[in-house]
């Protein structure tokens, strides 16, 4: 077996670089969960798109784009609303 000292410094650096993958992978897994979901919550599509709220709101659902409600929560589609960005292309 072999067996290294480290020097406190070097551990602690190695520990905050180990915590920032394991963060990074948990906030891809997350944002990867989006993709394989069917539907989207408002503020996923918002993310997703990089646009606000009222961006949305006012451009795409006031303009025809299908939202759901379901209680107090409002979802898009995902095939609807890359369906309805392919229609609106210029």
């Amino acid at each position: 077996m072999l067996q290294l000292q480290l020097p406190d410094e070097f551990k602690e650096e190695l520990q905050r670089s180990l915590e920032e993958v394991y963060k990074a992978s948990i906030e891809n897994a997350r944002r990867d969960v989006g993709i394989i979901r069917e539907y989207l919550s408002i503020a996923e599509v918002c993310k997703m798109l990089g646009i606000s709220r009222n961006t949305l709101t006012s451009n795409y659902i006031e303009c025809r784009l299908a939202s759901y409600k379901i209680g107090n929560k409002i979802y898009i589609k995902k095939k609807e609303l890359e369906q309805f960005i392919n229609k609106h292309q210029i």
